[in-house]
C-alpha cells in the first residue's frame, strides 16, 4: 500500500512540472504577441495621411486650404518633389502654378521621426504672400518612467491683406495620437493678433528656406 502511494505520488509530481514547462512557453508568447500588437498600434499612429510626406490626397482640416487645393489641382500646374532630407528631417513638396491669376500654391510636408511631423501651405499672389498655414504635432512634454508624451497639435493661419495680417489658432494637447483627429475639425479657432511687417517677413524668411532646402544639392 505504502508502495502504491508513493508511485502516485511520484507520477503526480511528475505531472505537475510537465505542465510547469509546458506553460512557460504559452506566457512567453502572449507577452510577444502582446508587444507585437503594440508595435504595431505605433505604427498606424504614425503611417496616416498627415504624417506620410508623400500622400497629398487628403483633407486637411481648413477649409479655404482643402477647398483652395481642390480647386488647383483641377487647373493649376502641378510639380511634385518627394523626399528631400536635410539630417534627421525629410520633406516632399508639391506646387501649383496658375498663370491665368498670375497665383502659386506651396504645399510642404515634413517628417521629424519620433519627434514629431507637419504640413504647410503658402499662397502667393503676384510673388506676395497672401495666406500660410501651418501645421505641426511636436512633443509638448518629454516621457519619463512614470509619464506618457505629451504631444502638442497646432495649427495657425495668417491672411495678409492690404497691409494687414488676421491669424487664427487651433492647438490640442494630447497623450494619445491613436486615431487622433488631425482634421481639428471639432476645436474652436482663436483668433489671435499679429504685427503684419514682422509677420510677413517671418513667413517670407520661412518660405524661403523651404524652398532653398528643396533646391538643396545636398538633399537625398
Amino acid at each position: 500500500m505504502k508502495t502504491t502511494i508513493l508511485l502516485l505520488a511520484i507520477l503526480l509530481l511528475i505531472s505537475c512540472n510537465n505542465r510547469q514547462v509546458e506553460n512557460e512557453p504559452a506566457a512567453q508568447n502572449i507577452d510577444s504577441l502582446q508587444q507585437e500588437s503594440s508595435v504595431n498600434k505605433t505604427d498606424k499612429i504614425f503611417n496616416n495621411s498627415f504624417r506620410d510626406i508623400n500622400n497629398f490626397d487628403f483633407k486637411v482640416g481648413n477649409q479655404f486650404i482643402d477647398s483652395l487645393h481642390s480647386e488647383y489641382l483641377k487647373k493649376g500646374e502641378l510639380y511634385i518633389d518627394k523626399d528631400i532630407c536635410g539630417g534627421d528631417y525629410c520633406q516632399s513638396y508639391q506646387t501649383f502654378i496658375n498663370k491665368a491669376d498670375n497665383s502659386i500654391l506651396y504645399f510642404f510636408k515634413g517628417d521629424a521621426g519620433e519627434y514629431g511631423f507637419s504640413n504647410a501651405q503658402y499662397l502667393l499672389h503676384n510673388d506676395s504672400l497672401s495666406f500660410v498655414r501651418n501645421f505641426n504635432v511636436d512633443i509638448e512634454t518629454w516621457p519619463t518612467d512614470t509619464r506618457k508624451t505629451v504631444w502638442k497639435v497646432e495649427e495657425i493661419t495668417y491672411k495678409f491683406d492690404d497691409k494687414n495680417v488676421t491669424g487664427t489658432k487651433r492647438t490640442v494637447l494630447t497623450k494619445d495620437l491613436y486615431e487622433f483627429d488631425f482634421t481639428l475639425e471639432k476645436i474652436k479657432s482663436e483668433i489671435v493678433v499679429f504685427t503684419w511687417k514682422e509677420t510677413f517677413k517671418e513667413k517670407t524668411e520661412e518660405l524661403k528656406q523651404l524652398l532653398e532646402l528643396k533646391n538643396s544639392e545636398d538633399g537625398d
